[in-house]
């Protein structure tokens, strides 16, 4: 264990936690500063400083609330595979963590515990994609074996990755079955828009209220800005509303959209060929787009196109 200076220490390029209430970090800086640190943060030494694996809570408490010029640390040496492990296993022993950012967390704890084999590498471009990818072709394979079918080569990555996946979600901190998981949970990640899902982990949403939200993003952006408190009429008491109670306001939006002129009905499509366009240029892949703007591959690729001409 060793003090060591904050001013050098450079928060976690793997943390998830995107949301930390200032009145408890507050609370935590007053607990250090009563009783002292019980459990110091843990570091590695990168580029010349000092990296943080695990204690982001801590750190920023004692960095913004205190006058504590350091603190105590654990040096250890971990590449950045096992720093993201690390970090990961961390937060999720933590109960405040958002459902999003729990779900991230999971991701990132399979995908570092996967990375490195070839096979699993070349599933995507990003830990959300690999993990997707391969959960699918897992719970495809497994229904197969349940129809009694033999397929050899679906075998061979069954069982070279079953065991693996089914160790780690085993071992979590609340053990959870990877198809649930897969059926359940990824796809919140991978069908709702960033300022969805930002907004759910600002107001720690569950999973219905960020599937209603995203729902009303869609049928209208100006009733998705009031109801998150972006917009003309704000209210930002969108944590306090149910998901059935989002899902009525999506109702009426939608009754007024067919009701209004087909001036404004005309706008309405030209912002969704403007958004084509634009998560196009962003490099998002065509079928995510379509799912979030709900319509068909073809008008999406179309949309992109007359854009790019």
């Amino acid at each position: 264990m060793e003090l060591i200076d904050i001013k050098k220490i450079d928060t976690s390029p793997f943390q998830h936690r995107k949301h930390m209430s200032p009145d408890k970090l507050r609370e935590l800086a007053e607990s250090i500063m009563r009783e002292g640190l019980i459990e110091p943060v843990v570091l590695r030494r990168c580029n010349g400083r000092f990296q943080l694996i695990c204690g982001e809570r801590r750190l920023r408490a004692v960095r913004e609330y205190t006058d504590i010029k350091s603190i105590l640390s654990r040096v250890i040496k971990a590449n950045d595979l096992e720093a993201r492990r690390m970090c990961a296993a961390e937060n999720l022993q933590r109960e405040n963590l958002s459902v999003i950012e729990t779900i991230e967390t999971i991701v990132d704890l399979v995908d570092s515990g996967l990375c490195g084999d070839e096979l699993y590498d070349n599933m995507g471009a990003s830990a959300i994609l690999r993990v997707k990818n391969l959960l699918s072709k897992l719970d495809s394979i497994r229904s197969s074996m349940e129809r009694g079918s033999k397929l050899s080569d679906a075998n061979m990555l069954f069982h070279k990755f079953m065991e693996q996946v089914e160790n780690i979600f085993n071992n979590l901190p609340k053990p959870l079955k990877w198809r649930s998981f897969y059926e359940n949970d990824l796809s919140v990640l991978l069908d709702t828009s960033e300022d969805v899902l930002v907004t759910a982990i600002d107001h720690n949403l569950n999973r219905s209220q960020v599937k209603a939200l995203e729902g009303l993003k869609r049928a209208s952006f100006d009733e998705f800005k009031r109801v998150t408190g972006k917009g003309q009429g704000s209210s930002a008491s969108v944590g306090e509303l149910s998901a059935n109670e989002i899902k009525g306001i999506t109702e009426k939006a939608i009754k007024r959209m067919r009701l209004a002129p087909p001036s404004e009905m005309a706008s309405a499509v030209l912002s969704k060929d403007i958004a084509c366009l634009k998560m196009g240029m962003l490099g998002i892949p065509v079928e995510r787009i379509a799912s979030l703007l709900d319509l068909n591959r073809k008008t999406v690729m179309n949309h992109i196109q007359k854009g790019e001409i």
